[in-house]
């Protein structure tokens, strides 16, 4: 695996401190991904410009500018970035990352991201830093692997201009959306962020010039996580070496995003650190996965991944395989509230019922079931404007407008003069609707007492469409996740099955009508997962489910979609019935599968890419010869029927010629008929030959005559 450094020679020249890249070299040494050492190139000047030209098509899986790489406006790295913004934007595209360290500089770096952005990263000035840090998200990959990073332990130069000195700059937060902080001052400014996880390209700012300081283990980290991200798959020792080899660990060892955890004391936070995260773990036995589990995470309870173990089965060649799956919803509770903000400032501030909806039911629940201090609020306290009935009710709504209006007030917990409000509002639309019927039953039970819903009285025996069907599942998901109903899971089974009968025919490939439609299924669904028939249900909701997993694995939070919101809340109450090992399995073996090196990542993408315009171009041109074709038919047409004439008079013409020309030769001329004979019959083949290049001699003919030797063969 390579890395790319690119430094500036004049910088080199001129700064103290600058090193022509050798502690970042120095940092890569005894740096392994997927068991493989990594190499770094340091790239100056025109050698560096001519890289960056060209950067999506290499095969380095990282790029790091040093520091000050970028200072003077007048270098060739600087020139080099501004004029291939594209393709190192492609060169993001494919899954890696690049590292931008300390920059003295007031201008934007210049850097286009995948996503479509342009944002204008820059580094501003600042007094004097001394080192006192503040860790901005210490559960970071960057900040615990494969060095835990203690902001105190970013040590500052005792030699030359730095003295104690640790940055002159900071990072502008206001113009980094997207990113998160990952080491503030004590005043609040950043000093490193990173790109948010939930993009699949990984970009660091550092305001520190870490190189300078030569901070190796926040070097390595950053090196570590820009070429692969973070840790996929553990793969765990019992002693100095890893016992599980027998059975996994060459595959799991090649893969970049692989790690091997030792039993040492010394890795104590390590273990605890990856135990916590959404991530595979191979074990050789079950004792020593649930042993090691436990002591890790509270007994438990703090366990986010899944974790496999193999034991010696009955016979010499069989091996069997158990599994733990963590629950993976105070994860979901994290993404959604760091996305929050970014997703409620349309969807409260408009008065559209349905994204109101979205948001504030997910902060019901996750508020309830997750309430971090620091971390979630409750609905009341993040919106109290909604309090005034006049914000959920207007003239001439619709019923669709107070069924979401409706779940709005009972999530929002509000007041008897809200649900008053709401009833009249039902009344006056007389909706007898299975949905309306279930929205005047969920405003009149006590919330979150347990009621058992009458589902069966509820929806009736009458058939409903697919969006009524889909309506109904969204006001039993809401009931019991969000109100905290109880259902009878046996009479819930049946229903449930008759609904999903009658809204499959909407169904494409996962999405029921939308994506918040297929939310809205799996939240249904979900309530009756606990009952006997929770195997056949869940098969029918398992594309669903993959959709939305792979929705806000890929979502940009910043473009503020309420639907991201009923996503994360979709996902949180399947996991909630069914924490399933196979199906946190299926979640996990992907990400870490698809980890590979930056040359298969870029030959891929770029294959892909080539491949897709081709098919768009020769699309294209295919659409463009039809329509030139149809315009063309009737002179084709013309042109046939007279080609066809031609030849018949030539024809008619050579026989009668051949036969004239015969009759009157003189006796001791005869020989000579043979030669006009087959002058006439190579005339005529010839002529065969010029209406089958044309294309319109019937093939019956055609492909005899294509067959006569010096005639050659048709043009394609």
């Amino acid at each position: 695996m390579r890395i790319a450094v690119f430094t500036d020679g004049l910088e080199n020249t001129r700064q103290y401190h600058a090193d022509n890249g050798a502690a970042i070299t120095d940092a890569a040494e005894g740096l392994t991904i997927g068991g493989r050492p990594v190499h770094v190139d340091v790239l100056a000047d025109s050698m560096g410009a001519s890289v960056l030209g060209r950067l999506d098509e290499t095969d380095y899986a990282a790029a790091v500018f040093a520091s000050n790489a970028l200072r003077h406006p007048e270098s060739d790295i600087v020139t080099a970035v501004r004029e291939s913004a594209t393709e190192v934007g492609r060169f993001l595209s494919g899954g890696r990352g690049i590292v931008f360290l300390h920059q003295y500089r007031e201008g934007p770096i210049g850097l286009r991201l995948p996503n479509g952005a342009w944002p204008a990263l820059r580094f501003r000035s600042r007094q004097p830093l001394t080192p006192l840090l503040d860790p901005g998200r210490p559960d970071h990959a960057v900040l615990n692997f494969p060095h835990r990073i203690e902001p105190d332990a970013i040590t500052s130069s005792s030699e030359g201009q730095l003295a104690s000195v640790l940055s002159w700059m900071r990072i502008e937060s206001d113009s980094a959306e997207g990113f998160e902080p990952l080491i503030t001052s004590a005043a609040g400014d950043w000093l490193v962020a990173q790109s948010k996880e939930v993009f699949p390209w990984r970009v660091a700012l550092s305001a520190i010039p870490l190189d300078w300081h030569r901070s190796m283990p926040l070097l390595r980290n950053l090196l570590r996580y820009a070429a692969v991200g973070a840790p996929q798959v553990a793969l765990w020792a019992h002693g100095e070496r890893p016992s599980a080899s027998r059975y996994v660990s060459p595959s799991i060892r090649s893969l970049p995003g692989s790690v091997t955890v030792a039993a040492r004391a010394e890795e104590e936070s390590l273990r605890e650190w990856l135990l916590r995260r959404e991530m595979l773990h191979i074990f050789e036995e079950s004792a020593a996965m649930v042993t090691t589990v436990g002591q890790c995470t509270d007994g438990g309870a703090g366990f986010r991944g899944i974790a496999l173990s193999f034991d010696r089965g009955p016979h010499a060649t069989i091996s069997s395989i158990s599994g733990l799956a963590g629950d993976s919803r105070p994860e979901l509770a994290r993404r959604f509230f760091e996305s929050l903000a970014a997703i409620s400032d349309r969807a409260i501030q408009q008065r559209e019922p349905y994204p109101r909806r979205n948001v504030i039911t997910a902060i019901s629940y996750f508020h309830r079931e997750f309430p971090t201090p620091g971390l979630s609020l409750s609905a009341r306290e993040f919106a109290p404007g909604l309090l005034a009935p006049e914000e959920h009710f207007f003239e001439g709504m619709t019923v669709t407008s107070v069924l979401a209006s409706v779940q709005t007030i009972i999530a929002f917990n509000g007041s008897d003069d809200l649900r008053r409000q709401a009833q009249k509002e039902l009344e006056r639309l007389a909706d007898d609707s299975a949905a309306s019927r279930f929205a005047a039953f969920c405003l009149s039970a006590s919330s979150g007492a347990g009621e058992e819903i009458p589902l069966s009285a509820i929806v009736g025996k009458e058939d409903l469409t697919s969006a009524e069907a889909i309506r109904v599942l969204d006001w039993l998901g809401f009931a019991t996740h969000i109100q905290g109903l109880s259902i009878s899971t046996d009479e819930a089974g049946a229903v449930v099955h008759r609904l999903l009968s009658a809204a499959e025919s909407a169904e494409r490939n996962g999405i029921w009508m939308s994506l918040e439609g297929s939310a809205n299924v799996v939240m249904g669904v979900s309530a009756a997962l606990d009952g006997r028939d929770s195997q056949a249900l869940y098969p029918r909701i398992g594309r669903a489910v993959t959709v939305l997993r792979s929705h806000i694995d890929g979502s940009r939070v910043e473009e503020g979609r309420s639907v991201d919101a009923r996503v994360f809340l979709a996902l949180a109450t399947v996991e909630s019935r069914l924490p399933s090992v196979l199906n946190r399995l299926a979640q996990e073996l992907p990400r870490s599968v698809e980890s590979r090196t930056g040359e298969t990542r870029t030959g891929s993408t770029i294959e892909q890419s080539q491949l897709a315009n081709r098919n768009v171009e020769l699309r294209n041109r295919l659409r463009s010869i039809e329509a030139e074709l149809q315009e063309r038919t009737p002179l084709v047409r013309l042109g046939t029927l007279f080609a066809w004439l031609l030849f018949a008079a030539v024809l008619t013409g050579g026989v009668f010629l051949a036969w004239w020309t015969i009759s009157i030769l003189p006796g001791e001329l005869a020989f000579l008929s043979a030669a006009v004979a087959g002058g006439w019959v190579y005339i005529l083949t010839g002529g065969l030959r010029v209406m089958d290049t044309l294309h319109i001699l019937p093939n019956v003919i055609g492909r005899p005559l294509r067959a006569l030797p010096l005639l050659g063969k048709r043009s394609a």
